[in-house]
């Protein structure tokens, strides 16, 4: 098992010897007594590992969730980026519904920035890190999708060391404002907060914070002690500092994307992700034209 979720859990699967029998809607798909799993009109390598995601219907149902299962299911379906999570293909029963997912098994970034010797990573390493979400952002929003639960715990790294962005169950085609209560405290946007509506700013503003943590170490608006109220209002107010160490070329972006009003925060402008793209913090980085 690689994990358990609010629903179900996560498995090691493999597939096995493909077949031609086809469906209408979804691939014909066996899951094997061995963990082995036989897709229809699967043309990859035999014994290919994968994760299977599993989700209990009944819970998904008690939880008032199908409509936010299935929009992540279509969601998934809809993109194709070498830094997103990858959906195989999806399948259910009578008791679950099924996710292939591409296997992605080189950890959390969390756990690069948060080690037992320090906290925080090189500012080289927090840009070759911050350029991969960037451009998983960019392609999310390019198709009008907030995905609305950045952090450092839902960016993996794969096997050449790139940041796979994963976990799509907040993300939402958001064409003006939302108002869904959603993500992770510490990377709140104030409109969030606020309760105002939101869209896809909210990710810029969330990858203002993920920046600030990949180079200091800790969120910039966590204190030790502190309560939730407390730091919504610090949020609300953007109440921060900076430490000395920190690069000017940097501050001056994390501070051009954590701005109170969404209008006026960088990438949320007509040029985008492209705007961030431009900034001189990222100048030794090549984005692909």
């Amino acid at each position: 098992m690689l994990g358990m979720g609010a629903f179900g859990r996560v498995w090691l699967v493999s597939t096995t010897k493909t077949r031609t029998k086809t469906t209408t809607e979804e691939k014909d798909t066996t899951i094997m007594s061995n963990g082995s799993i036989t897709t229809a009109n699967n043309n990859n390598n035999n014994n290919v590992p994968y994760a299977l995601k599993i989700m209990d219907k009944r819970k998904v149902i008690s939880a008032q969730q199908v409509k936010g299962v299935m929009r992540e299911r279509s969601i998934m379906a809809s993109i194709e980026h070498p830094f997103l999570l990858q959906l195989v293909t999806s399948f259910q029963d009578e008791d679950n519904l099924y996710l292939l997912l591409e296997l992605i098994q080189g950890g959390e970034l969390f756990n690069i920035i948060h080690t037992d010797k320090k906290d925080g990573v090189t500012n080289k390493v927090a840009t070759f890190y911050a350029a991969c979400v960037l451009e998983a952002l960019g392609h999310l929003h390019q198709r009008n999708i907030a995905y609305r639960d950045l952090k450092p715990e839902n960016v993996l790294i794969d096997a050449r060391g790139y940041c796979i962005v994963v976990d799509l169950g907040f993300s939402k085609v958001v064409v003006d404002k939302t108002y869904t209560l959603c993500g992770t405290p510490e990377y709140l946007a104030p409109e969030i907060i606020m309760s105002k509506g939101h869209g896809k700013a909210v990710d810029y503003w969330a990858f203002g914070v993920l920046l600030f943590e990949l180079l200091v170490g800790r969120s910039p608006f966590f204190m030790f002690g502190s309560n939730q109220v407390s730091m919504f209002k610090r949020i609300v107010m953007v109440k921060y500092q900076t430490p000395g160490f920190i690069r000017e070329d940097a501050k001056d972006l994390i501070s051009h994307l954590l701005v109170r009003k969404e209008a006026n925060r960088l990438g949320n402008h007509a040029r985008g992700h492209k705007d961030i793209r431009d900034h001189k913090w990222f100048s030794d980085i090549r984005f692909k034209k």
